[in-house]
């Protein structure tokens, strides 16, 4: 896995959620679950030595995954449309703040 490089892959049966892994400078390889819709994360980091280590087989297999996932995208990419980047997670995450601003100052004032 290379540092910093997002391997992205949405899930099958659906458009709403997608899978990535990060691996960090430290090591540390970051599953990460992101429901498209509502912008929500969940996220486990795993690591080598430095701040744990205590899964290396999960870190290794994470590692594989990661490839696979590459492997995946180059054999079977999604639609450019559909095709998941950085600035894409970054406008939906902006906007998704936006909705929920809006939604908390009208609540404010209706009371």
């Amino acid at each position: 896995m290379k540092y910093r490089k997002g391997y992205n892959r949405r899930d099958d049966d659906s458009t709403n959620c997608l899978l990535r892994l990060v691996k960090i400078e430290t090591g540390e390889v970051q599953l990460i679950i992101h429901d498209w819709d509502t912008g929500e994360e969940m996220r486990v980091g795993f690591t080598n030595y430095i701040g744990g280590g205590r899964s290396p087989t999960v870190l290794r297999a994470l590692e594989i995954l990661a490839l696979a996932i590459e492997k995946d995208n180059e054999e079977n990419p999604l639609p450019e449309w559909e095709e998941v980047t950085p600035e894409k997670l970054m406008r939906n995450q902006l906007i998704l703040n936006k909705l929920r601003s809006r939604r908390e100052g009208r609540g404010r004032h209706d009371r």
